[in-house]
């Protein structure tokens, strides 16, 4: 502080000598440039920085010109004194209630949905009674076709709900939380990747003898949709004779359930309520896959 007192005697001396220059408004002025006071709030403060960091509280003017706020009497809105008049030149009274308004977009003319509501319905006139009646037909059909939340209602005791399982393979029984189809020991024997070894690998075209490619090409293969985007309903699908889930059951060798003889072509709705039921018996393929195979060799 004395070493600022200094410099203002120092830099005062060296001042011109004319009598105006020596007036109140020099010294304030000369006081306020080395003891860093706010030329518009009048307050003070230890560093020239801290004095610049407060100037800017008075807005992007930097403290040349006050920021004062003031309140916009159409819309309430605190903004600054130099961009009032800016402001509320900018609002738009509204069509129905003529309140002013700041628009959004230079295509609304009302402040609110309602007054919109309010004045199209003026415009668009009183509604018929038969217009009425339809209005209200929909909105009790609609409010029936609302479904009913769900409440569940928490079952209190030590006891919650379990199924009674009985296995597929084995015929045993037990009790599970889930509907099981399978038990615990068997489940795996009927997986998708133990379902595998009884696929058809080989290619149709190759067995003219044994399948009909003539009608396979004329109907060609059964088709969903889906990823390919490809629609045949009525297609043909490959079928077993002695479905897998017998093989499965009963352990039947692989090679007669994958042999082209134990397949068949057919339709793929005939297929599909076919379901798991085999149309022969392992006895005749086995034997009939060992006659083609000694004629073919």
């Amino acid at each position: 502080m004395a070493l600022q007192f200094c410099r203002l005697f120092l830099w005062a001396s060296q001042a011109p000598s004319h009598d105006w220059l020596r007036s109140l408004d020099w010294n304030l002025y000369v006081i306020n440039k080395f003891m860093n006071t706010c030329l518009i709030c009048n307050k003070t403060f230890a560093s020239a920085l801290a004095l610049a960091g407060h100037k800017r509280l008075h807005g992007p003017s930097r403290g040349k010109i006050s920021q004062v706020l003031c309140s916009c009497i159409f819309t309430k809105i605190e903004i600054p004194v130099s961009y009032l008049a800016k402001f509320q030149k900018n609002l738009k009274p509204c069509k129905e209630c003529t309140q002013l308004f700041k628009p959004k977009s230079s295509r609304l003319y009302f402040c609110s949905q309602s007054c919109s509501a309010s004045y199209n319905n003026k415009k668009r006139g009183p509604r018929s009674e038969g217009t009425k009646q339809k209005i209200s037909q929909s909105l009790t059909h609609s409010n029936k076709r609302k479904k009913s939340k769900k409440i569940h209602k928490e079952i209190v005791g030590p006891f919650s709900k379990v199924f009674l399982c009985t296995c597929k393979h084995c015929k045993t029984k037990s009790v599970s939380r889930t509907k099981k189809q399978y038990c615990v020991n068997h489940r795996d024997l009927y997986s998708s990747s133990n379902k595998l070894g009884y696929k058809f690998t080989f290619n149709v075209f190759l067995y003219p003898d044994l399948f009909d490619i003539e009608l396979l090409n004329r109907i060609g293969w059964f088709s969903p949709g889906g990823k390919s985007g490809k629609w045949n309903p009525e297609g043909l699908s490959r079928d077993h004779k002695v479905s897998v889930n017998d093989a499965i059951l009963n352990n039947y060798d692989p090679y007669y359930i994958t042999h082209p003889l134990n397949c068949e072509l057919m339709p793929h709705k005939q297929n599909n309520t076919k379901k798991t039921k085999s149309s022969i018996t392992y006895e005749e393929l086995k034997r009939l896959v060992d006659d083609y195979d000694s004629l073919v060799k």
